[in-house]
């Protein structure tokens, strides 16, 4: 998913900024692994369930929803072909499978998530660039649900609609990310 996610990303000013950040010593892309997985056993369920994807303490892989990449797998193609999709989709492993075989499909795929992206590609930025959770992981620094980060990914992800909204506004207004937006600015 990476190629694509950089692809999607990289039309925006803001998304090529994000990119930048991943690169190793040599300047070759280094962005984390892409792992699809039920955060939990059913839509929208307790705790992580609800998240789209969540960023690992530090920042090696990113862990995206089944439920959430299900949804948007079905909405990347045509309403007559999503109920015998919905059939086929039907474990973390049959995702992935659908994505590799379908390459056309992943670039809307990743488009209708890019927004979930940007987000968590920015907390493993944050993992990357402080190891604080790691530390308070194995308990060597206090518990605590530091603010700014989250303060930090959802500026760089509203900054990234921002680009979109100017780019296509027909295509950006109404949706609910505009809501987001609009609410924030």
């Amino acid at each position: 998913l990476n190629a694509d996610i950089a692809a999607v990303l990289g039309e925006h000013r803001s998304g090529r900024e994000l990119l930048g950040r991943f690169k190793d010593a040599k300047g070759k892309a280094d962005m984390p692994a892409m792992l699809i997985a039920k955060l939990s056993q059913r839509p929208g369920g307790d705790g992580y369930g609800q998240a789209g994807a969540v960023a690992s303490p530090e920042g090696s892989f990113i862990a995206v929803n089944y439920w959430t990449a299900r949804e948007a797998a079905l909405y990347a193609v045509p309403e007559s072909q999503r109920a015998a999709l919905a059939k086929r989709l039907t474990t973390p492993e049959a995702m992935q499978d659908w994505l590799l075989a379908n390459p056309e499909k992943r670039r809307a795929f990743v488009a209708s998530m890019d927004h979930i992206f940007v987000h968590e590609l920015t907390h493993s930025w944050q993992a990357r660039r402080g190891r604080f959770e790691v530390e308070m992981l194995r308990g060597n620094t206090p518990e605590v649900n530091p603010l700014e980060k989250e303060h930090e990914a959802y500026r760089t992800q509203l900054a990234y609609f921002h680009d979109k909204l100017v780019k296509h506004p027909a295509a950006n207004v109404g949706s609910p990310e505009f809501e987001a937006y609009q609410s924030l600015i």
